[in-house]
């Protein structure tokens, strides 16, 4: 074989290479792409319909550590950095006459050191581009016992929506510690929950 003849062959091989590993990096990408998203989503499915959450964070719970006492005025509208959790409820209605649904908030003891009746949540959810409440602040008072929608005692229900039609809702939730709360410098404020949906098809 020619000294050309070989060069053109190693140059394909080179080449050759080079489309293997592009095509096995944009598989790759590909698959961690499709996890996430499997990761950050929570699906209730029925016979004729679905409702599914996915949540713009890493994970389902909503931390905050070292909170501090403020008033209603500021933690409504405090858009610090993880300050805030924005999630989507989106509804397929399939062939159902509607489905309802309710977005329940449980506790998780992991991340909690601060006392539920001192924290105030607060929902909005967006209309036309901009944010507008669905519940005022409001403190984390909890159920008693199971819900009709099947949340469990001990959970906060901050909405029930009721959909005819298939629709998707954008949501963003704060909490803060209630004005007046008195904590120790020694001792740190910090509260986790879980944000479920709950729902019934009819």
């Amino acid at each position: 074989m020619s000294s050309s003849n070989k060069l053109v062959s190693n140059k394909i091989k080179v080449l050759l290479c080079v489309l293997s590993v592009m095509v096995l990096t944009l598989i790759a990408l590909a698959f961690v792409l499709f996890i996430n998203f499997e990761r950050n989503k929570k699906e209730v499915f029925f016979d004729s319909g679905s409702v599914v959450m996915t949540y713009a964070e890493n994970s389902d719970i909503f931390f905050l550590n070292n909170m501090l006492p403020i008033s209603n005025d500021v933690g409504r509208i405090n858009n610090d950095e993880g300050q805030f959790y924005d999630f989507t409820v989106k509804v397929n209605l399939g062939n159902s006459e509607s489905i309802d649904y309710e977005i329940a908030l449980e506790i998780d003891k992991e991340f909690t050191t601060a006392l539920p009746e001192n924290v105030i949540v607060y929902l909005e959810k967006q209309e036309s581009g901009s944010y507008v409440p669905v519940i005022e602040p409001t403190a984390f008072d909890k159920l008693s016992d199971k819900s009709f929608f099947g949340a469990p005692s001990q959970a906060k229900i901050i909405t029930n929506v009721s959909n005819k039609e298939s629709v998707s809702h954008n949501y963003r939730l704060r909490m803060w510690l209630s004005d007046g709360t008195i904590i120790s410098p020694d001792f740190l404020q910090s509260f986790g929950i879980e944000i479920n949906i709950y729902a019934k098809a009819k």
